[in-house]
């Protein structure tokens, strides 16, 4: 099996790779979608909000701030 984790346990710096989603709702989908968040993609994790726990990924050289309900569904692996 692989080791998979939620998005929102990384810790800044982490390179992992967009594995998995726990939900399959359209609206979720369209919302990575939009951010060109696509299966294998690689994200680097850049900062964590201490506030709302937002999380500030890189992906393909944008930056992108996702929600903590966001990264709490989004599965990586290292």
């Amino acid at each position: 099996a692989q080791d998979l984790q939620k998005l929102s346990n990384c810790e800044p710096g982490e390179v992992v790779v967009f594995t998995s989603v726990t939900l399959s709702d359209d609206a979720f989908l369209n919302y990575l979608t939009e951010r060109n968040l696509l299966l294998n993609k690689k994200i680097k994790v850049i900062k964590i909000e201490s506030f709302d726990k937002s999380i500030t990924i890189e992906i393909d050289g944008k930056n992108e701030i996702l929600s903590r309900k966001a990264t709490d569904k989004i599965l990586v692996k290292k």
